[in-house]
């Protein structure tokens, strides 16, 4: 007759006890990385498997924690025999669906793409998400723990076997969900581009010589050349013969290429090469070719260049892959130095799928080139969701293309044909005009000539007039983005945006704290662990390129109206021409179109429209009006011309 001692019941006890502990341990973990593997795939589109991989770790290692300290207060109700089995599944599966979800909350708070303070209904909606699967997990569990010993059950009772599978049932759902980097052959897109299928996107382009004019003081390059789409060649003609120049450049024919396709695009490009002084092709950098596309003569490989005179055919595939967005570098290859130095570059930026592009100065106008775009992700009809994971608010686009105009030996030609020294003995900079934003310059040179006592006011467009390099425009708080870019060959720059509030973080993509769509007033953007630093200055060298969306959008973080100073922060550089301004307006005006989804800006009035204001204390009556605006304006007059700044034409 067999009899137990207390001691035996006791070791026993222990034994229960601690195969109720693993066993717990093991469903902890399992619900754990299950519900992690669901609340990430949940939010997954267009990642690639190693972020979706990552998203899960961080998940489970945050929730895990907070399920095992709930798991002890949760047992004794296993033990109790008036409480169900599945009664006491079905509040498992709620403190793990409570814990995941608050791992969730946690994780988008901390990297800033969920809104501060208590998220409960955020909370209560993943706590809802997570039980469609961890309600019938957990049953299914309960099941399995009531049944004797069976290989299922011993893989549950194993914290190591349980999580080593989970983990392998991870990688291989968001191997599967998740979609990939696109690498080469292997992308759809890449196959059918090169496979014969029509292209989403084409382009007619010529390279041509061109007398390329560089301000409005009359500076130009005689040895231009340039790549432009052949539709355009009349306007270019032109312009090279008038060599008249807009302010701000605005929608001037001379200036660099700039054309634009989509992730995902099919991209033909019909070239043809009038040029002189070489076999100029058209390479495009980090888009995917064959070797009959590249645009250059390189090695044992054939010759894809064209002869002068000549047209070729180029494809390149764009892969569905959101770290491509921005500007690649179009040039005609290595070994046309000199070519690039006086003009033949210019970029192929890359948008969010479904993009469509738009006239920034002409209401409903498409856009077929040009620095200065609007650009609206998937339908122009659809309203701006802000931080959506498929980019769907439109936002204005300024591709600023830094580079010098010929090598440090070469001299530019002034209004009169004579050469502009290399040496400015006004300012003390050196190449005056010879450092350019698209093809302008706006030297300190011409602007003080005339004026040498107004070096303080060197930058003002009331002393001097507007200048004729790029000016980026927007509406406060529109979208920006800002394609960096350098297309030149001889020096290194470093591009700085003035305003106190203008900053932009170095990698946007990698940067889940940050969103190009979140704009406004908000002086201090959250950047609780974000991966990437925040900039008011980028460095940029020949053939680099960079996207800068700026935090608050137009007007920075704290929503300023005006002109913003960029300029190359090396002073002989900005001296010498490369600098101009972001204007960012209050009101509407009537050559700057509204973006799509956003609110029109309110309607500018007279000064008539500010008595009953009161403006800094004062307030603004019909009597004292012309005492308060009369000493902000310029002197009443007719100017000379459009650039005259001396008088406004105005009157009372």
């Amino acid at each position: 007759m067999n009899q137990t001692t207390s001691a035996d019941r006791g070791n026993t006890t222990t034994r229960t006890h601690s195969a109720q502990r693993r066993r717990d341990l093991s469903t902890a973990a399992l619900l754990t990385l299950a519900g992690s593997i669901w609340a990430t795939l949940l939010r997954a589109q267009l990642k690639p498997s190693s972020a979706v991989v990552v998203d899960i770790v961080v998940l489970s290692a945050i929730a895990l924690p907070l399920l095992v300290a709930l798991m002890p207060l949760l047992t004794p109700l296993r033990r109790t025999r008036q409480t169900p089995w599945l009664v006491a599944s079905m509040l498992t599966a709620v403190a793990a669906s409570g814990a995941v979800a608050a791992a969730t909350v946690a994780r988008s708070t901390v990297s800033g793409t969920a809104p501060l303070g208590i998220p409960t209904l955020a909370l209560l909606g993943h706590t809802v998400e997570l039980l469609v699967v961890l309600l019938p997990l957990s049953v299914l569990l309960g099941a399995w723990h009531e049944r004797e010993g069976t290989g299922v059950r011993r893989v549950v009772g194993n914290p190591r076997r349980a999580i080593v599978l989970t983990a392998e049932l991870a990688t291989i759902l968001a191997t599967a969900i998740a979609p990939a980097p696109a690498q080469g052959s292997q992308d759809p897109t890449t196959t059918d581009c090169f496979s014969g299928t029509a292209p989403a996107v084409r382009f007619d382009v010529t390279a041509l010589d061109v007398d390329i004019p560089i301000n409005r003081f009359g500076d130009h390059d005689p040895r231009g050349k340039m790549y432009a789409l052949t539709s355009h060649l009349p306007a270019i003609r032109a312009e090279a013969a008038s060599q008249t120049v807009s302010i701000g450049l605005h929608d001037d024919p001379i200036q660099p290429l700039v054309i634009r396709a989509n992730e995902g695009d099919c991209v033909e490009i019909t070239y043809t090469n009038t040029a002189s002084g070489g076999d100029f092709g058209m390479h495009i950098d980090g888009l995917e070719f064959d070797v009959s596309s590249s645009g250059d003569s390189i090695g044992a490989n054939a010759s894809s260049a064209v002869p002068a005179g000549t047209t070729r055919t180029y494809r390149f595939a764009i892969p569905n892959d959101p770290t491509l967005e921005g500007g690649h570098y179009i040039h005609p290859g290595p070994g046309y130095r000199a070519a690039v130095d006086h003009g033949l570059f210019g970029a192929l930026i890359v948008e969010p799928p479904g993009s469509t592009y738009w006239d920034a100065t002409t209401p409903n106008l498409p856009l077929d080139s040009g620095w200065e775009a609007i650009i609206k992700p998937t339908d122009t009809q659809q309203w701006c969701t802000p931080r959506s994971v498929v980019p769907s608010c439109a936002f204005r686009e300024a591709a600023l293309l830094h580079h010098e105009i010929g090598n440090d030996n070469e001299l530019l030609k002034d209004k009169a044909g004579l050469d502009i020294p290399l040496v400015d003995t006004t300012t003390g900079s050196y190449r005056p005009g010879g450092f350019a934003l698209n093809y302008r310059s706006e030297p300190f040179r011409n602007r003080l000539l005339a004026f040498p006592k107004e070096k303080s006011h060197g930058y003002s467009s009331y002393t001097f007039g507007e200048p004729a390099t790029p000016m980026v425009r927007g509406y406060l708080a529109d979208p920006t983005k800002i394609r960096l870019m350098h297309v030149g060959a001889e020096k290194f720059h470093v591009f700085h945006l003035h305003g106190g509030g203008d900053r932009w973080r170095f990698n946007p993509v990698a940067d889940r704290s940050s969103d190009y769509s979140d704009t406004g007033l908000e002086k201090d953007p959250p950047t609780v662990l974000s991966p990437s630093q925040r900039l008011d200055s980028q460095s940029i060298g020949p053939g680099e390129s960079y996207n800068l969306e700026i935090e608050g959008g137009a007007g920075g973080v704290q929503q300023s109206a005006g002109d913003f100073l960029f300029h190359c922060h090396i002073a002989k550089h900005y001296v010498s021409g490369m600098w101009s301004v972001w204007r960012t307006y209050d009101t509407l005006q009537p050559d700057l179109v509204p973006l799509p989804d956003r609110s029109r800006p309110p309607t500018a009035v007279d000064s008539t429209g500010l008595i009953g204001r009161i403006i800094n204390g004062t307030t603004i009556t019909a009597a004292n009006l012309d005492d308060w605006i009369r000493p902000q304006l310029p002197p009443a007059g007719v100017p000379k011309s459009g650039q005259d700044p001396t008088v406004w034409n105005w009157k009372v």
